[in-house]
């Protein structure tokens, strides 16, 4: 039986929770995601990179009247996403 390391030997951070819609033809967009017990809509996101197992976004979300960016990557197989260091 083969066995691989799991996604946080290769990309350690936080995983995070995150509302996402997929839709039929493959697409996902984050909706939501929580960091520090604060729920933050995220206003835009694009792609930065697609790879067979990950997709990596950089997301904007309005935190208290400000604007930040923030990283995610979404590891398809194990159904995770993660905020990298």
């Amino acid at each position: 039986m083969l066995r691989t390391k799991s996604f946080h030997y290769y990309n350690p951070g936080t995983a995070v929770p995150v509302i996402a819609s997929f839709n039929p033809s493959g697409e996902i967009r984050p909706l939501y995601l929580r960091m520090d017990g604060t729920v933050l809509r995220i206003r835009s996101f694009w792609v930065k990179s697609h790879h067979l197992n990950a997709m990596e976004f950089n997301c904007k979300v309005i935190d208290n009247n400000y604007t930040k960016n923030i990283r995610l990557i979404y590891y398809m197989s194990e159904g995770v996403w993660i905020s990298p260091p």
